[in-house]
């Protein structure tokens, strides 16, 4: 029986994040001018003149507060100039806030870049570490967790990353021992709680893990995770009219957890109540079936995407374009229609739908940029 991934327990512990707020207003001038500057910076830093493409970058984060790239061209700049630390302090700041936004492959480049700058760094090192769990790359993310470690890092936090890049390694007697000095070194925090409860669980130490799961729940009652957890638990260890109302109340927390009727209808066939098992049977039955038809319909859509970006990067973007037209008006499609369309050199038709993407998630930065992009080449065309 396998419970949640140790990463569900993850902790940061560096309290600032990186913000990244919305653009107040649809891509126009200012943007174009965004673009151009970011240009001259990048040029700039390129032939060696830091301290001007310092400058342009510290405008142009002063104007658009929280854009990552300038913030990490910045740092590039004050590295280049010899200012390790201050370059050290964007560079984490701009990684973790990413990786917090759930941006996890762009905060990680930016966290490998930090390594890069400050080698000797344990935060560098442990955020770093913290991005590659996120990321599956659980080896080399236990390299660095290990070397945050040897340079001095010894917070709560840095073990519990540990302990699960441990268990992502399968060395399951080391991450046990870790949470449990967790546990020592917290006072008993949820997290670790969570956290041992649920490696002992995944062994299948059923009544071990029980009562460090149930501590934990006092603390966190509506966590729906620990709820399930909670009731595995139980269930493993026989004790099933315990396992049955952790189920019941598991439902009442979080009606979505399908999975938790089939494990009720098995219960009470286990009881010989045939009955019961056969309406928990048919509850999850009918969720399971709406969940499947709706993963289908996902499923399908990104399949035809896909397909898109396929047809561009073989050099088909006409095809291209045509597949994503034959789709949903929705972000992600509209995105990828405007790539087929700059493909084929068509900047005017990819800005007209890039500014149809920024209507549906006008929070998305990515767009905004990419549409100012658009509109100058379009400009440079005529």
């Amino acid at each position: 029986m396998r419970a949640r991934s140790p990463l569900i327990v993850i902790i940061c512990w560096v309290a600032t994040i990186l913000a990244l707020p919305p653009w107040a207003a649809s891509a126009g001038a200012s943007e174009r001018e965004l673009v151009k500057v970011m240009q001259a910076a990048e040029t700039a830093l390129g032939d060696g003149r830091a301290a001007e493409a310092e400058r342009m970058y510290r405008e142009i984060s002063a104007q658009h507060s929280g854009y990552a790239e300038a913030r990490a061209g910045l740092a590039r700049a004050l590295a280049a100039q010899g200012r390790v630390n201050e370059a050290l302090v964007i560079l984490l700041e701009v990684g973790q806030g990413l990786v917090h936004a759930g941006e996890h492959e762009s905060g990680r480049d930016y966290l490998s870049e930090a390594v890069a700058v400050a080698p000797k760094a344990a935060a560098a090192h442990a955020a770093l570490g913290h991005a590659l769990l996120l990321t599956r790359d659980n080896a080399a993310a236990l390299e660095h967790l290990r070397r945050a470690q040897a340079l001095g890092e010894q917070s709560p936090a840095i073990y519990l990353l540990l302990g699960a890049a441990l268990w992502e390694n399968k060395q399951l007697e080391q991450s046990e021992a870790t949470y449990r000095e967790v546990l020592r070194l917290t006072g008993r925090s949820v997290p670790a709680l969570q956290a041992l409860g649920s490696l002992l669980l995944w062994e299948g130490r059923f009544d071990e893990a029980v009562p460090f799961i149930r501590e934990a729940l006092e603390h966190v009652p509506n966590s729906a995770q620990t709820r399930m957890d909670l009731a595995r638990a139980l269930d493993g260890a026989e004790k099933l009219p315990e396992a049955i109302a952790a189920y019941r109340e598991l439902l009442r927390v979080a009606p979505d957890q399908y999975k938790a009727h089939y494990n009720l209808a098995l219960l009470f066939r286990r009881q010989g109540d045939m009955e019961q098992a056969q309406r928990e049977m048919a509850a999850f039955q009918e969720a399971h079936a709406a969940a499947q038809e709706r993963t289908y319909r996902e499923q399908t859509e990104k399949a035809q995407r896909e397909y898109g970006w396929e047809l561009i990067r073989a050099g088909q973007p006409e095809e291209a374009a045509r597949q994503f037209r034959s789709l949903g008006d929705n972000t992600e499609t509209l995105s990828g229609l405007a790539s087929a369309l700059s493909a084929g050199g068509d900047h005017a038709g990819a800005a007209e739908a890039l500014e149809r993407a920024v209507l549906h998630s006008p929070e998305r930065r990515d767009l905004r940029l990419r549409l100012a992009r658009e509109q100058l080449a379009s400009e440079a065309g005529r």
